[in-house]
């Protein structure tokens, strides 16, 4: 009986589709599963209304194992590790965008609070752009929004890939420069970024901003808020010029 069963199932059992049993049965009555195995059932009509009962038990290990082995396992292993890298981009990304600024594609105020922040960079410079309220009033906020714009992409030109440039609120921006950037360097970095122009060419206008300079603090906030003491200090004395941090 087992002989002329496994030449007449022997087809069935090669297939990949089954999963290699720790030991089967074929039994023309309903088969018992041994103790302590996990067991599968199939019932096969013969052509001549003979009916068979195939049974499958497995070991918990030789049931892990055939799983693992099977290719239909392997590419859906692959599958799996492909949509979860696809969806940790897209979240990447979903959250990146979420935390930057709509209109200058700068980072968001909310964004620079992150606790990661500190200890990377060295320095924190806020700025703000020179008579912006007389911009809106006398140009339109369409030429505004062309102000704030311009101005972060002067900044960029002036910062690197890892400094981190933030809008702050309105008109007001904040930059962070990554650690290892020494005092003498940061005078030059911040030497060009006023010396050079931004101008809004076909309304022949010329954009100024204040700025302050701080060595990073215990805190991004108390670094900003110092910061920004000294922007002010600048507003008061006449704008568009920078002043440090004393030391």
């Amino acid at each position: 009986f087992d002989l002329r069963t496994r030449v007449l199932f022997e087809k069935f059992f090669d297939t990949e589709d089954v999963l290699k049993p720790t030991n089967f049965k074929i039994t023309d009555m309903n088969g018992a599963c041994s103790e302590y195995l996990l067991c599968f059932n199939k019932e096969i009509l013969l052509l001549d209304s003979r009916r068979f009962n195939l049974l499958w038990e497995y070991g918990y290990f030789d049931f892990m194992q055939a799983i693992v082995s099977t290719h239909r396992f392997i590419y859906t292993f692959q599958v799996i590790l492909i949509l979860m890298s696809v969806i940790y981009i897209l979240m990447m990304f979903w959250g990146d965008r979420q935390s930057r600024d709509g209109l200058t594609g700068a980072y968001s105020r909310k964004a620079i609070y992150n606790a990661k922040h500190h200890g990377r960079y060295s320095y924190v410079l806020m700025m703000d752009i020179d008579n912006f309220k007389a911009v809106n009033d006398t140009y339109g906020h369409d030429m505004g929004d062309r102000v704030l714009v311009a101005f972060v992409n002067h900044l960029r030109k002036h910062t690197r890939s890892d400094d981190f440039l933030c809008r702050w609120g309105g008109e007001e921006f904040v930059v962070l420069y990554r650690t290892g950037v020494d005092e003498n360097s940061m005078l030059d970095i911040v030497r060009r970024l006023w010396s050079s122009p931004v101008v809004i060419q076909d309304a022949g206008l010329n954009v100024t901003f204040s700025g302050g300079l701080v060595r990073m603090g215990r805190d991004i906030s108390s670094s900003v808020n110092a910061a920004d003491k000294l922007l002010y200090q600048v507003k008061r004395n006449g704008k568009n010029n920078v002043m440090l941090e004393a030391n």
